[in-house]
């Protein structure tokens, strides 16, 4: 495969790990719904905003795009590679694991103190 197509209006996240780590340029649609806007957090993450849609004809003209031109793919593989290298919070496990933690002591702290 050149480039990976999100699956839309069910954009994953887990799903566009995969191709990331092997630097596929990926294009997503964003719309409304929290669902369709996973793999759109993770490409701002990575700050890749031009590779969101925010409609069909620009997820078609993108991908179109992209699959026409090997230069941008190479462009974009490059700039995933140097990204995905930098150990993204999305793949920190002890980042996330810390949080959780947090997160939990937190809320833990907050029901002593309540009235139960």
């Amino acid at each position: 495969a050149n480039i990976y197509l999100d699956a839309y209006p069910f954009s994953g996240m887990t799903s566009l790990i995969d191709p990331l780590q092997i630097c596929l340029p990926t294009v997503v649609m964003q719309k409304e719904s929290a669902r369709s806007r996973r793999g759109a957090s993770l490409l701002r993450y990575l700050e890749m905003p031009e590779l969101i849609a925010d409609n069909e004809d620009s997820y078609i003209q993108l991908a179109v795009n992209l699959g026409n031109d090997s230069n941008l793919r190479t462009v974009y593989q490059d700039r995933i590679e140097k990204k995905m290298q930098g150990n993204p919070q999305f793949l920190d496990s002890r980042y996330y694991s810390s949080q959780m933690g947090a997160l939990f002591q937190k809320v833990f702290q907050e029901y002593l103190v309540s009235d139960n």
